[in-house]
This record gives structure tokens, sequence and C-alpha cells, in this order.
């Protein structure tokens, strides 16, 4: 079971590893190219990889741990692509970032790796893991399927990595959730309803919380999960030095992922991330040539998942 979760997971990291177009950064929220322009770093130092490089620099050049390193090395993933040169060490910087690339250009990754080094630097400063029901780290996705899809990419770095990370989603009973949250969790992926309701019992709390991830954005908005999004976005941008149960250990970062930034997440952004910088993967509506597609039948929930999983596309 093990050896067949980990060739599935390690699909899944390979598929995610394809790109090849100019990348722009920009402050603006008009999600126009733009330059890539150096800013703080409270961390570490943000460094800008040249978009025309013929040969991309390895993970660790770009300041990646040796443990992760390891982790994408064992997946098939040796080289970061054109986006993950930009963006990961700025996500190293505790830069909040909203990301535009197309499908398959490895955004997934992207956003995983810094943010689980992170979650270590972090350990290691406050001397101590995650709280039960107070994860470091959320990953917010539109469905069940793409939950268990980024969770099972999750898992495969975190056992590497030492981290611990978990997955609450709708569509099912939250009762063995719950449990989950009684123990340590240092990343949890989440779908947004979900979430909210475990908050409104007072089974999870964000005040921990370092680092969150809005991934297909474009999708949650048309799912109807914009005011969800807003009231988590509350939560997470307030001023932590007035919650005297957080560990404080910096503002908390804020990383919006998607193919495409309807109207209604720019509004979003600009309510809550005005600081936020844009890095757009130029061609982000087309479909890579890399790219493999499936399709399968699939009869239930419980298949689709399970489908789900095994193409890990």
């Amino acid at each position: 079971m093990t050896s067949m979760l980990r060739r599935r997971t390690s699909i899944a990291l390979m598929l995610l590893a394809a790109s090849g177009h100019a990348v722009h950064l920009t402050s603006s929220m008009a999600l126009a190219p733009g330059l890539f322009v150096t800013g703080c770093a409270p961390r570490a130092p943000i460094r800008c990889v040249s978009a025309t490089a013929a040969t991309p620099s390895a993970f660790a050049a770009l300041g990646v741990r040796e443990e992760l390193c390891a982790a994408l090395d064992a997946a098939g993933v040796h080289k970061p692509n054109e986006l993950q040169n930009f963006a990961i060490p700025a996500i190293l910087g505790r830069e909040s970032l909203i990301l535009g690339a197309q499908t398959g250009s490895g955004k997934t990754l992207t956003y995983l790796v810094p943010t689980m080094q992170s979650i270590k630097d972090d350990e290691s400063a406050l001397a101590g893991r995650a709280k039960p029901k107070r994860p470091r780290a959320v990953v917010l996705v539109p469905t069940r399927e793409l939950a268990m899809q980024v969770h099972s990419v999750a898992k495969q770095l975190s056992h590497h990595a030492k981290l611990s990370v978990e997955v609450v989603s709708g569509g099912v009973p939250d009762g063995a959730q719950r449990k989950k949250l009684e123990r340590s969790v240092d990343l949890l992926v989440a779908t947004p309803g979900r979430l909210l309701k475990l908050i409104e019992q007072g089974d999870l709390y964000l005040g921990d919380v370092r680092h969150v991830i809005l991934d297909e954005v474009d999708t949650m908005f048309e799912a109807g999960f914009g005011a969800d999004l807003d009231a988590v976005l509350k939560v997470t941008t307030r001023d932590l030095s007035a919650d005297k149960r957080a560990d404080v250990c910096g503002a908390v970062q804020h990383l919006a992922v998607g193919a495409t930034h309807p109207q209604s997440a720019l509004a979003l952004y600009e309510r809550w991330l005005g600081g936020a910088r844009q890095l757009m993967l130029a061609g982000n509506h087309m479909v890579p040539p890399t790219l493999e597609q499936r399709f399968l039948t699939c009869n239930g929930p419980d298949a689709k998942v399970s489908a789900g999983c095994l193409s890990a596309g």
C-alpha cells in the first residue's frame, strides 16, 4: 500500500513540474506584466533568476533545505521550472504573492516546498511543534477531490521534512476530522466551508497560522466561496500583536494561486492583501504540451476521490 501511494504521488509531482514561459512580477493590482522588483525579506533574501536562463538552477540553489530537495529528488523532480525559479525565493522571503500560471505549471510544489521549509524554520525559532487545533499553515482548495490530491503531495514531502499534514473537507462527517485536529498539525489542507464550520465549533483556531494559501482561486469564486474566503482573510490579516493566544513571529504570509484571477478575486485582494505582489506566467491560459490528460469513469463521490488520487492529474 505504501509503495502504491508513493508511486501515485510521484506521478503527481512529476506532472506538476512542467513549464517554460516568461515570468513577470509586479506590485499593482491590475495583473499586468511588470518587472521583478526586489522587496524586503524578513527571513531570506529574494533572488531574481533570469527568465531567459537556458538551464534553471537546482532547488538547493534557491535556498531549499536538503531534506526537501531529497523529497523532490525521490519524486523524480530534479530541477525547478521557470515559475519555481522566481516564486520559491520570494515565498521563502515571506512575500505575500498572487501567482498566475496555467494548469500543469507546478503551482502546487511552488507553494508547498517553501511553505513547509518556513514551518520548519519557525519550529526551530519557537522551539516547539504546532499545538493541537492550531496549524501553522492552511491550504484552501475548492473541492474535496483537489484537497485529497494536494494532501497526497504534501504528505510525500512531509515524510522527509518531518511535518504533520492533515486534510479536512466537506462531503463527509466531521467527527473523524475533528479528532485529527486534536493532535499537532503543521499544515492543514481544507475546503473553505468545512474550515469555517470547524472554527465555529471551536475545533480549529487560526491564531497560530503564519501561511495561508488560496489554491485555484478562480474555481473557488465560481463555486461561490467568495464570502467564505473573505471571512478567513478577515481573521488571518488581523493584528496578531493584539492576540495574547498567538505565537507572534511576523506577519501572516498569503499566497493566492490560480490560472486566472477574476474581478471578484481582485476585489478581495484589494480589501485584504493590498501589499501582495503579483507573479504572472506568460501564456497562463494555455495548456502546456507536456501535460498528460486522462479520462476516467467514476461512480459516486468516493470513486471520484480514489480516481483523482490515482491519476494525480
